[in-house]
């Protein structure tokens, strides 16, 4: 139980922070606009977490009208079920026309994503017709042919993955591997083996040896090209005859002097049997480099058509390899060859060793020469292969020639495009069924725990019956599909009424009656051991007698049940609070309150002895008079003047006119007042009269003084007496 109830949020309605004293009986009385709504909002805001809180305030929270069943729900639960299944239903409604065939060629989301797909296809049939066109083109190509007779369309889309762009030399290569016949023959090549480091090892000790004559002659002494022309000339003059002997005398061919005998032998001994060895191994070494330089010469360049085209490339530059070797070769030996006959010009000259660079011998490239060989001998034997591929190769050239073109880039675009509005509509008219089954599914679960208490029917018809003037009771509605908590209305004569025709008092005692039934599921449905607060916000709306008896009855066999839980009524109704609180009130163990506005903001009046407890309304009047004046409210004592006065007219006063009263009404100081408070007495006459006279400086005493000099006038000042004390 809540013993006091903080209300520092409403700060701008309330002159307290707190409302203290509270009992487990707790009646409230105030005015509309007084803040009991703001109580009842302080006590579930401030304490819904550790209470359980049921509150009745109309029939607005739970009752709901289900037009199509022409139904009502009953509970807050259930209205707001109802409220929510109407508005599935609704956007149900709305999601499956959109996701529906439309009639009279109307556009909705099904009609758009329908034109969608029909583009798309239409699309693509257009690629598919494409596509075989293009593959008939191709499977019909010769000179030469690319695909198998059985080429179609889906081989086509198939070789799409593997395109590739070839070159035109690469086209004529692939071209000539299919045309190319098989190539068995096995060819050598007769490239001389040298040994270059041993010759010119050779030659280099040809050219370095030292060559001393046996004997001196002073003339040819330290003179090489002397020692050369004697050499030449000995060649030139044989000095002997035909069959060796020694000639004694023979001109010399230079000078024509006779060369004598002595001469003879002094020159064969200056050239001795050494130097002559010496001399013949050079010329034999001249010869030999004569055949070596012939055996290159001689060789041929590679013939590239005894090879398959994939080695075309191979053969140029073994041939061009082939060029450098003879060319580099020739001028090596020549070099050799040169020194060499220098050398034997100038035998007795000293000569250095010939320096040249490391030359290829030719075993690197008959090595590359005899690798090719075999490899062309191995691709004889998958020759047909190579022509698969050199198809292949062309083809998927081909196709990609075709979807390269500006035709069927443009039929690609197109599809692109209808594509993806086919995905974004499809998207949207997915993600719409899907909120539908969502919605549906919502639906279902409402009405799956939507509360149906067939009970509780009967329970409130017994208490409709005794109303005496029924007109109305409570028909359970059970109809597939539709949540349950559902009551059709029958009238008197068992018809059944509309709904709609049910006024605000009807529905308020519906409701209310309801609320009361359900209060008995409270113990069983609480969760844990949460303490129970039961609040009633002006739960009367209805002037009829039998209604307030009947709300007034249940009220009051509701907090006389022992440890019911902690119990909050409050009303602006005056009589519906004199006839509901308990007739022997205990206000040291039930709190009663009473709620009064001033300078608009309400305070709180505890009554807690009978004298200042409610009265009738008039009575009721006369105390909020008094409760002004003892609190120097002027202005909420001229309001509270002019309605008793009105409920004094109204009920006791009609034998004159109050323009005779008027009459009646001697001069005093505050005569202007008291007319103006007369004039009220007409009926409604009261509206606007709040800015007829200017009571802003008048004391309390003064406004009172008035008060009485009326009822004065009207002869009636025994009454004010009574009531004023």
């Amino acid at each position: 139980m809540i013993n006091e109830l903080d209300l520092s949020f409403y700060s701008d309605r309330f002159h307290e922070m707190k409302l203290e004293g509270l009992k487990q009986k707790n009646f409230v009385y105030g005015k509309n606009g007084t803040g009991k709504s703001s109580i009842t909002e302080a006590i579930k805001n401030n304490h819904s977490t550790e209470y359980d809180i049921h509150l009745f305030n109309g029939y607005k929270r739970v009752f709901g009208e289900n037009e199509r069943l022409d139904a009502i729900a009953l509970g807050e639960k259930n209205k707001e079920v109802q409220t929510k299944i109407e508005e599935l239903n609704s956007i149900i409604k709305e999601l499956s026309k959109d996701l529906r065939e439309p009639v009279n060629d109307e556009e909705n989301t099904y009609s758009r994503h329908r034109d969608s797909l029909q583009d798309y296809l239409k699309i693509k049939e257009n690629i598919e017709e494409y596509f075989t066109k293009c593959a008939s083109e191709i499977k019909n190509r010769s000179n030469p042919q690319v695909a198998s007779p059985t080429y179609n369309k889906q081989s086509f889309k198939e070789d799409m993955s593997k395109v590739s762009k070839l070159s035109k030399d690469e086209i004529r290569k692939y071209e000539k591997t299919i045309k190319e016949d098989r190539k068995d023959i096995e060819v050598n090549l007769k490239l001389p083996v040298i040994n270059w480091e041993e010759i010119q090892e050779e030659i280099n000790g040809l050219l370095t040896t030292s060559i001393k004559p046996t004997k001196i002659i002073n003339e040819l002494e330290r003179d090489h090209r002397k020692q050369s022309f004697a050499r030449e000339g000995m060649k030139v003059h044989s000095h002997r005859d035909s069959i060796g002997n020694l000639l004694h005398e023979e001109s010399c061919a230079f000078c024509g002097n006779t060369i004598s005998e002595l001469r003879w032998s002094e020159l064969d001994d200056y050239f001795s049997e050494s130097f002559k060895k010496h001399e013949e191994d050079m010329r034999e070494k001249i010869n030999e480099i004569d055949v070596h330089i012939e055996r290159i010469n001689d060789v041929e360049k590679i013939n590239k058509n005894d090879f398959y085209l994939a080695y075309e490339e191979e053969i140029n530059e073994l041939n061009a390899e082939i060029f450098d070797y003879k060319n580099n070769t020739n001028e090596f030996l020549r070099k050799l060859k040169r020194a060499l006959k220098y050398k034997l010009q100038n035998i007795f000259e000293e000569s250095k060793e010939i320096e040249v660079s490391a030359q290829n011998n030719g075993q690197e490239i008959l090595n590359k020469y005899n690798q090719i060989v075999e490899e062309n001998i191995k691709l004889s034997q998958n020759i047909e292969q190579r022509k698969k591929e050199a198809r292949d190769k062309i083809r998927w050239h081909i196709v990609n020639l075709y979807i390269e073109s500006s035709d069927y880039k443009e039929l690609h675009d197109h599809l692109n495009v209808s594509k993806g509005k086919k995905i974004e509509i499809k998207t949207y008219l997915n993600d719409l069924q899907e909120n539908l089954n969502k919605l549906k599914n919502e639906k279902s679960e409402l009405v799956n725990n939507s509360k149906s208490n067939i009970i509780a029917t009967e329970n409130i018809n017994k208490l409709l019956n005794g109303l005496g003037n029924c007109t109305f009771t409570l028909e359970h509605v059970e109809e597939e599909g539709e949540q349950r908590g559902q009551y059709r209305v029958k009238g008197i004569d068992g018809s059944l009424r509309s709904v709609a025709e049910l006024s605000e008092g009807e529905k308020n005692i519906l409701a209310f009656l309801y609320f009361l039934n359900k209060l008995e599921d409270v113990d069983q449905n609480t969760e844990y051991d949460k303490g129970k607060i039961i609040i009633f916000d002006d739960p009367m709306t209805s002037n009829d007698d039998n209604v307030q008896y009947l709300m007034i009855s249940a009220l009051q066999k509701l907090y006389e049940q022992q440890n019911h839980p902690q119990l909050f009524v409050l009303t602006h109704n005056n009589h519906f609070y004199l006839q509901m609180c308990p007739n022997k009130r205990k206000y040291d163990k039930q709190n009663y309150l009473r709620l009064i506005k001033m300078n608009e903001k309400t305070e709180f009046v505890k009554i807690t002895e009978p004298k200042d407890d409610l009265k009738p309304l008039y009575h009721e009047l006369w105390e909020e008079l008094k409760f002004a004046y003892e609190n120097d409210k002027t202005t909420f004592m001229w309001n509270n003047m002019r309605r008793i006065l009105e409920a004094f007219n109204r009920f006791v006063y009609g034998s004159e006119q109050p323009r005779d009263i008027e009459r009646n009404i001697g001069e005093f100081e505050g005569k202007i007042l008291a007319v103006s408070l007369i004039k009220s007495l007409h009926v409604n006459s009261h509206i606007g009269y709040e800015t007829d006279v200017d009571i802003s400086g008048k004391s309390k005493e003064e406004l009172l003084e008035v008060f009485k000099k009326v009822f004065e006038a009207i002869k009636f000042e025994s009454h004010f007496k009574v009531y004023w004390g």
